[in-house]
């Protein structure tokens, strides 16, 4: 085995997660730290019952921040949860088995990843708890262009102007921000959402600076990945003037990184979600 090394010590917690909580920990260390293995697909499975088959590096390494590094300070007692840029699943199965009372509404535009998303969620035995929704968010509702020649986990909402006949292209349904949530909120029949998570490679800009600060009232905490499209102090100023504060942000570069915003005690959360909403999900 080659040996371990690693560019930081505070690395170190992530691999010793990936001990305790893997059933195969060398297969899993081995190929995080060789982006070449040519060994997938890879079947990740965790000591908590969570199965998931890695197709490549990328999907490896989204498992292992959101397994190994807790990319998303999410409470075990979050019992409400919307994965924003759900991808093939792995936040969504997390939150599922992180506690076992949670309901997640797992968010996924593109076609082929959502028809994964929905697999995964089966194969698992958490249909029962975990929605799948085929939409994206965006400025306006309509139809959007994503674009298919990217890993995954980099696909985005292409600009509204976008020819649609690009190589790998597909035409996805996207809703506003303040919709989605509206729906969410119906759908778990709360005026709360304990977490959302975001991760939707720099949509996130257009799509919450776009919404109405009451849109994110009823959301307790949120998760967020941005991207450096544009600044960020725009987009945290935004979520911060809708009651949302900022507790953590872990910097990766110049507006990189992953920020937690957490609601203040004296915002409270009005009647604001009921019945009557149109349903989103696909």
């Amino acid at each position: 085995m080659r040996k371990i090394q690693l560019n930081h010590l505070n690395r170190l917690p992530e691999v010793w997660r990936c001990f305790r909580q893997s059933r195969r920990p060398w297969s899993v260390l081995h190929r995080y730290l060789s982006p070449h293995h040519s060994g997938y697909p890879f079947d990740i499975h965790l000591r908590n019952g969570i199965q998931i088959t890695a197709e490549n590096f990328h999907d490896l390494v989204t498992a292992w921040v959101v397994n190994f590094r807790k990319e998303y300070k999410m409470s075990s007692c979050a019992e409400t949860v919307v994965d924003i840029g759900a991808n093939v699943g792995f936040f969504s199965l997390y939150a599922a088995f992180r506690n076992h009372d949670a309901r997640i509404i797992a968010v996924e535009p593109f076609p082929t990843t959502f028809a994964q998303l929905h697999s995964n969620v089966a194969r698992n035995r958490v249909a029962c708890r975990v929605d799948c929704w085929n939409v994206g968010i965006a400025e306006c509702p309509g139809i959007r262009v994503m674009s298919g020649a990217v890993p995954s986990q980099y696909r985005g909402i292409l600009p509204a102007a976008s020819p649609c006949d690009g190589e790998g292209h597909a035409k996805v349904h996207v809703v506003t921000f303040e919709e989605l949530i509206q729906n969410a909120c119906s759908h778990f029949q709360s005026e709360t959402i304990d977490f959302v998570k975001v991760d939707i490679e720099g949509g996130e800009h257009e799509a919450l600076k776009a919404s109405s600060p009451r849109s994110f009232f009823p959301i307790k905490e949120l998760g967020m990945e941005y991207h450096p499209n544009q600044p960020k102090r725009q987009l945290f100023n935004h979520l911060q003037s809708a009651g949302l504060l900022l507790s953590h942000d872990r910097v990766i570069g110049p507006d990189v990184g992953v920020a937690h915003f957490r609601r203040a005690e004296a915002s409270g959360s009005g009647p604001w979600c009921g019945t009557g909403c149109r349903s989103i999900a696909k």
